[in-house]
């Protein structure tokens, strides 16, 4: 098994994908390679730019490519201009290929970017901010991003299967606060919860109701549900707090991480690294709680809809 934690959990140091990737290729293109199209067109040499590896080089950021390809080819418009925009056959544009999800990156990427420059951004050597290029940009690497996002957490969900199944090898602790984080990660990465929620369009389907409030009022009182409610998620603070004035000491702290660490293919080498551990995999395991609570309703707002 992969360190699960290091690859779905582990914060990344930059967090912002689509702003820092939109930054990176703009800067490429207004900096590096419109200077070198200015200067080859005085030497009236090419105008097309290849460059290779540009976006495979960083790791600092969840979406991550892997063999990118980024050609940027520059034109001088000498259509008349109309309300500030070229026409239609005269505009910037962008092209992608189709996206390849491979070992948790985005593989062998193309990415097409044909830059339009107004005479007056030709005669003053400088791309405007209003060039449609930059709006294109920024919607395609966000597409780019939504398919990668759906992909990877298809693959984090791939590897539940493997953590439920270790983590219920584990046995029960003394620590009632510490079977709470136990008790939320088996639920969160249970196998079964999309064939258990399903089990209850039938339900939902016989209720001789019109108000969806009292279907929703019946769903929140099942066990199911009160799973994944939002009052079962944890406050790391207070999490430790509790261990703490149950007398847990650091060397049990050390050894009970490192056996959840172990359900995710993970190894903590201190006390330090065992906190920061326990405070991601809270937050990571909160949202994913808090994720199927929103399922849990749409499911129940879709069948109800259906069936009336």
């Amino acid at each position: 098994m992969i360190d699960y934690y290091t690859q779905f959990i582990k914060p990344k140091e930059i967090i912002k994908d689509i702003n820092y990737f939109y930054d990176q290729i703009k800067e490429l293109i207004v900096n590096d390679l419109f200077s070198k199209y200015i200067y080859n067109k005085r030497k009236k040499v090419n105008r097309n730019f290849t460059t290779v590896g540009y976006l495979s080089g960083v790791d600092k950021t969840r979406l991550r490519f892997n063999n990118d390809t980024i050609i940027v080819n520059f034109k001088v418009s000498h259509d008349p201009v109309v309300s500030g925009l070229f026409r239609s056959d005269e505009r910037s544009n962008l092209k992608v290929s189709k996206p390849i999800y491979n070992n948790y990156k985005i593989d062998g990427i193309i990415i097409t970017i044909n830059v339009v420059l107004s005479p007056m951004e030709d005669k003053s050597k400088m791309i405007y901010s209003d060039n449609c290029i930059f709006r294109e940009l920024r919607k395609q690497i966000n597409e780019i991003n939504d398919y990668y996002i759906k992909k990877f957490r298809k693959s984090e969900e791939s590897k539940f299967k493997i953590i439920y199944y270790r983590i219920n090898t584990i046995k029960k602790s003394y620590y009632s606060e510490w079977n709470k984080l136990m008790n939320l990660i088996k639920e969160c990465v249970n196998p079964s919860f999309y064939k258990e929620l399903c089990q209850f369009k039938p339900i939902i389907e016989g209720m001789r109701s019109n108000s969806i409030n009292l279907t929703f009022k019946m769903i929140h009182e099942t066990q199911f549900f009160k799973n994944y409610e939002h009052q079962r998620q944890l406050k790391f603070n207070k999490f430790i707090k509790a261990l703490r004035k149950d007398c847990l000491d650091d060397n049990e702290l050390l050894h009970m991480t490192n056996q959840l660490a172990w359900c995710f293919g993970h190894v903590n080498e201190n006390l330090d690294e065992c906190m920061i551990f326990l405070e991601n995999i809270i937050y990571h395991f909160n949202t994913i709680c808090f994720v199927k609570e929103m399922k849990i309703n749409s499911f129940t707002s879709k069948v109800w809809g259906i069936q009336v």
